[in-house]
């Protein structure tokens, strides 16, 4: 590791939790607020389910009816590059958010721009 990558600040981690109402609007600004880049299916703490890549909407359901444990969503919003990791407990769904480091990337995208839910630590 050099000198630069040892002193670069770690970035933010949101965690927060989405149940219902949040659930549902968080999906729905995702799909149309940010360029979402990949979705991986996990099935346990530690292992990607058989079929790691799915579709943001495919992802949405199959956490809504339990199918699955957890999901990590990698998206740009407002050029920056984000990874969420959500995870199904009970009735909510925990999220922990962070910004990917030193990615920042050219923002693109015209559709109109709504606000992604702020988390809160």
């Amino acid at each position: 590791m050099d000198e630069a990558e040892s002193t670069e600040p770690l970035p933010e981690v949101q965690v927060g939790e989405l149940d219902g109402a949040t659930f549902e609007a968080y999906f729905a600004d995702l799909a149309e607020c940010a360029e979402v880049r990949s979705v991986t299916l996990k099935a346990g703490p530690e292992t990607h389910a058989e079929e790691p890549q799915v579709s943001l909407e495919q992802a949405h359901m199959l956490l809504l009816v339990g199918t699955i444990r957890g999901v990590q969503i990698r998206y740009v919003f407002q050029g920056v590059a984000w990874i969420d990791t959500l995870v199904a407990q009970g009735e909510s769904v925990r999220i922990v958010r962070i910004a990917e480091p030193a990615r920042a990337v050219p923002a693109v995208d015209v559709r109109p721009r709504r606000h992604l839910p702020i988390l809160h630590a």
